[in-house]
């Protein structure tokens, strides 16, 4: 270790960072890109690199320019540092940075023409002279949505960047995993339409302990290629449905309820960690917050306990969002904390915008804002981040069935234009509420009764979105996960 230190201490250190966020169509916007950059190029020029930033770069010439000027003060045996946090996309398995005007990107020869090309810019840092090591990192886990075109009536959203080819004397470092992004927000068009139909997805056999049966399920995640993961809380176990498979695979718990090494007891919630290869479980009746990895024998990792866990989320950054249903409160977790901070509620039970009561699922947008199912003061509330008081976006109206009002909500999720879509579990519904919507509208299930019927629903909980706007509601008292595909033109 000491004569590695030394060596490098004879080498120049160069960095070039840059961030983009502020972009020209507010779904692609990122609030905290330029606070990541200035921190890092702190953290750099404390150990001694000379560092070159950039912010909010325009166009593709001017992005690719200032790569060039920095390349030409390489000289050999320097370390270099390339640093990028930004929107992104690929063409043909090739990666694209994209500059902040983004307004005419809609098509792959959009992105080829407008963005930048990453191979060209690794390329050009490295083709002049021989660095020490050259670093090249790129930062962008949020989904990249083109514009919607012509024949299209929901924009498209990129699925994270491809693999890039090694060069000599380069480390290539993606924040998220290749081909993943953070959890997708859908862009979904303000009078979109989803069959009313469902086609049941895992369950619906009645209850069981089968591979093909649910009891009572919960939270549910999914990723891009469908597979659904379902917190099958009567069962105590998690369970994994990949795409067109009649049967699940348990994946976590024992099917009978405990505290001991692999059992889970009433397990609430379940999402996917950024990296996919974990995922995390709000096991309610032990009162913690596991980290499971795939295929480990491993014990499961206890990452919060003491808590009355109801809903979970995580943000871009990693961070992990617990809602406590007997606190009335949400706390955010950075990586290793175990106290957390407040960010919504924290003031007690009661109905002010201070307050929450028995808040149960929680959403996390771009922003880091959170929406809190707040479900005993039947409404939902959104937080933004640092805000002292939430505003509700849905109910508030009291307990009732009116277009106005929700009864107990559970599952929320938005969409790109912020629009709240809202589990209304004891009305048996799904309901939509447009950004600064007075009422919502009822987008699947029947208007007021329940039923096992595919348009029915009796006792939704559990909300996601797919990449193409597909909705999935876990429907609790029929013991099933429904899919509602949404209407093309």
């Amino acid at each position: 270790m000491s004569s590695s230190a030394s060596n490098s201490s004879h080498h120049r250190k160069l960095a070039l960072i840059i961030s983009n966020g502020n972009y020209s169509r507010s779904n692609n916007k990122i609030s905290h890109s330029a606070n990541k950059v200035n921190n890092l190029a702190e953290k750099l020029q404390s150990i001694s690199f000379k560092v070159t930033k950039y912010t909010d770069i325009q166009t593709d010439p001017e992005m690719f320019g200032n790569v060039k000027k920095f390349a030409d003060e390489i000289t050999d045996g320097d370390i270099i540092l390339f640093y990028y946090s930004g929107q992104s996309d690929h063409v043909n398995n090739k990666n694209y940075l994209v500059p902040i005007k983004d307004d005419n990107i809609e098509s792959d020869r959009d992105v080829e023409d407008i963005a930048t090309s990453a191979d060209k810019i690794l390329e050009r840092l490295v083709e002049k002279n021989t660095s020490y090591i050259t670093l090249f990192i790129l930062d962008c886990c949020k989904p990249y949505i083109r514009k919607a075109g012509s024949k299209s009536k929901n924009a498209t959203e990129s699925k994270g960047l491809r693999e890039m080819k090694l060069t000599n004397g380069a480390l290539i470092q993606f924040a998220c995993a290749p081909n993943q992004t953070a959890p997708v927000i859908p862009n979904i068009v303000s009078d979109a339409k989803w069959q009313s139909q469902a086609h049941t997805i895992a369950g619906g056999l009645g209850l069981g302990t089968d591979m093909n049966k649910l009891n009572c399920p919960q939270g549910i995640c999914i990723d891009e290629n469908q597979t659904i993961l379902v917190a099958d809380i009567s069962n105590h176990r998690i369970m994994e449905y990949t795409r067109d498979k009649k049967e699940g695979r348990r994946i976590a718990g024992k099917t009978t309820s405990g505290y001991n090494r692999g059992h889970l007891s009433g397990p609430l919630n379940v999402i996917n960690d950024a990296d996919s290869k974990r995922f995390i479980i709000c096991d309610s009746n032990n009162r913690q917050v596991l980290q499971w990895t795939r295929g480990s024998s491993k014990k499961p990792k206890i990452l919060i306990d003491n808590v009355a866990c109801s809903g979970l989320a995580m943000d871009d950054e990693g961070s992990i969002y617990i809602s406590d249903s007997q606190k009335h409160e949400v706390r955010r977790y950075c990586a290793g904390e175990r106290k957390g901070t407040i960010i919504a509620g924290g003031h007690g039970q009661g109905s002010r915008p201070c307050q929450l009561n028995h808040p149960t699922y929680i959403f996390v947008d771009r922003d880091q804002s959170v929406y809190v199912s707040d479900s005993w003061n039947n409404r939902v509330m959104k937080w933004a981040k640092g805000a002292k008081e939430g505003i509700v976006v849905a109910g508030g109206q009291g307990r009732g069935k009116n277009l106005t009002q929700l009864d107990c909500p559970t599952g929320v999720t938005i969409d790109a234009s912020g629009a709240v879509y809202v589990a209304d579990h004891w009305n048996n519904r799904v309901m939509r509420w447009g950004k600064n919507a007075k009422h919502g509208d009822i987008i699947v299930g029947h208007r007021y009764t329940s039923g096992t019927d595919s348009n029915q629903l009796t006792g939704p909980t559990g909300l996601v979105f797919d990449e193409a706007g597909n909705l999935y509601v876990s429907d609790s008292y029929n013991h099933r996960v429904q899919r509602y595909a949404i209407k093309e033109d």
